[in-house]
């Protein structure tokens, strides 16, 4: 019972807030011309809800960002898909065609960009593997730091009450070829923006943000306290990620908690708060 009401919180918390066109409290600001918008709807216990939502750059053929809740109750259990498919919610012309991944020994994977391990139920799961999920990902940053950001993530998730996350790209000016010969954008960096819900001892909501920006260059893995240490190197302002970007991020957080705090919470940076890097 604990399990289906922590996601009809999410729900709740996803639907009822929406104004002037904006639905979810971990989604970017709307911009003008700025998509497609596109919402993946799936079910989790019983409940139907929407899994994530992305915006989609069909000149790019990727995804700028991918936006979507995570709790233990929503990462649920199951195993990888691995089943590549187009996305029926997208023009197939217009989308990527990575039936069989990029070209054998370019170095680049389909990398997820709303993991796979964050959605574990059969049918979230494989809706990870749509082809506008995926970029040209170095393999050794994809199965490297990357992936244990990933899980980092999934970490904070697991001690929270919600995270709302937003995973993205900054574009950069290489490209390599699809199955079908269609130009793919290689990212120049990737960032994760997760903002943090969390209730204390006396019942108070507490929210707190973390940003890393990683260029899309290998580095080394170490442990847990090292990759941490490296997160911590390369984390950002709120303000700083939306300077960079273009976006506008968690705009309905200002409804909830005040414009002032909100304003607050952008400026803050993440390395002053040692919880992100335990």
């Amino acid at each position: 019972m604990k399990k289906y009401l922590t996601l009809l919180l999410i729900i709740l918390l996803g639907s009822g807030l929406a104004a002037s066109g904006q639905t979810y409290l971990e989604q970017p600001a709307p911009v003008p011309d700025g998509g497609p918008y596109v919402t993946v709807k799936t079910a989790l216990g019983g409940f139907p809800m929407r899994s994530f939502t992305y915006r989609y750059d069909k000149n790019e053929r990727v995804s700028l960002w991918v936006a979507y809740p995570l709790n233990k109750s929503i990462i649920g259990n199951g195993t990888r898909s691995q089943e590549w498919l187009p996305d029926q919610r997208i023009p197939y012309g217009d989308q990527p065609i990575l039936a069989r991944g990029f070209a054998y020994g370019s170095g680049f994977d389909r990398g997820h960009q709303i993991p796979s391990a964050d959605r574990l139920d059969a049918l979230a799961n494989q809706q990870t593997f749509i082809f506008t999920n995926a970029t040209p990902q170095l393999h050794d940053f994809n199965g490297g730091i990357w992936a244990e950001l990933e899980k980092k993530v999934r970490v904070w998730a697991k001690q929270s009450d919600t995270l709302y996350v937003v995973t993205g790209i900054i574009p950069g000016d290489r490209h390599i070829d699809d199955n079908v010969g269609h130009p793919v954008n290689i990212p120049a960096a990737y960032y994760k923006t997760v903002l943090r819900r969390n209730v204390d001892k006396k019942g108070r909501v507490r929210w707190s943000i973390c940003t890393v920006l990683l260029p899309h260059q290998v580095f080394p893995v170490g442990t847990w306290q090292e990759n941490a240490a490296l997160f911590k190197a390369y984390s950002k302002s709120l303000a700083e990620l939306e300077e960079r970007t273009n976006e506008t991020y968690f705009p309905l957080l200002a409804k909830i908690i005040g414009y002032e705090e909100y304003t607050k919470l952008k400026n803050t940076h993440p390395s002053d708060d040692p919880w992100w890097w335990q």
